[in-house]
């Protein structure tokens, strides 16, 4: 690696020291279960009733919301990806030019 810094300080011919790079971190580890008392406190057996009203509620309840908010979260979503930058002015060595803006958008519930 060549330093190509025009500071007159530095010799521009000079190697630059190599980073120090530790070695790789092996992530294996064993998988022993969670004492039963932390299962009974975080992992509690599911009600199938509840989860089914839920399910339901949720499949049949949304479809009146989404009709409604539709035409609001299409303006909404057009609004903001429409604010998004597709293009930056860099300047190098006086010279400017256009460059792609790469935009990373997650949208999710």
């Amino acid at each position: 690696i060549y330093n190509n810094n025009n500071n007159s300080n530095i010799n521009s011919n000079k190697l630059l020291p190599m980073p120090i790079v530790p070695p790789a971190a092996n992530a294996l580890v064993e998988l022993t279960p969670p004492p039963s008392n932390l299962i009974q406190t975080y992992d509690r057996p599911r009600n199938t009733q509840i989860d089914n009203f839920f399910s339901y509620s949720m499949s049949s309840g949304m479809e009146g919301y989404e009709s409604k908010a539709r035409s609001y979260k299409t303006k909404l979503f057009h609004t903001l990806f429409d604010s998004l930058a597709t293009t930056a002015t860099a300047t190098q060595n006086n010279n400017e030019q256009q460059l792609p803006v790469v935009s990373v958008l997650e949208v999710g519930m």
